[in-house]
């Protein structure tokens, strides 16, 4: 073990003497390049756990959660980042997702949600949750059918 760290040693006082010998006027660039893994930082602040079903809710066909998923993220990935859901099929057939400005229909074969780059700084996101119910669900309280999963795009 003695022996390679004395290898390792004279390498590298070799390596510093031989870069300060050709050093003295010479200029140059260097050009570095690398890839970035994209990665995301987020904090879910609040994520409803249960859902409230009445027989009037079933007769309009749905049910909304006000503020059912709220996070803050940052992200370094131009991409922006995604939203995946998954959700019990025994109680719903559909979610529809609301936000300050927009709408947007998640179903069993669409359960992706692309969230657009927004700057690195983090961001607070709000989403209201419509259940589309099952028409033969009975009134009640059940726990939430939906999961929902983030990552970097």
């Amino acid at each position: 073990m003695d022996g390679f760290k004395g290898i390792i040693l004279i390498s590298c006082v070799t390596l510093a003497a031989g870069a300060a010998a050709f050093s003295e006027n010479r200029k140059g660039n260097l050009q570095i390049m690398t890839d970035v893994r994209p990665a995301i930082n987020y904090v879910i602040h609040h994520q409803a756990q249960d859902v409230t079903v009445t027989q009037e809710d079933i007769e309009k066909g749905y049910v909304d959660i006000q503020k059912a998923f709220v996070y803050s993220i940052s992200t370094n990935s131009n991409n922006g980042h995604l939203l995946l859901f998954a959700y019990d099929g025994n109680y719903v057939k559909a979610i529809t997702l609301f936000d300050e400005k927009n709408t947007y229909l998640i179903s069993e074969s669409d359960n992706e949600l692309h969230v657009p780059y927004q700057g690195s700084d983090y961001i607070t996101k709000e989403w209201t949750f419509r259940l589309h119910l099952l028409s033969d669900l009975k009134p009640g309280t059940y726990k939430l059918p939906v999961a929902v999963m983030l990552s970097a795009m």
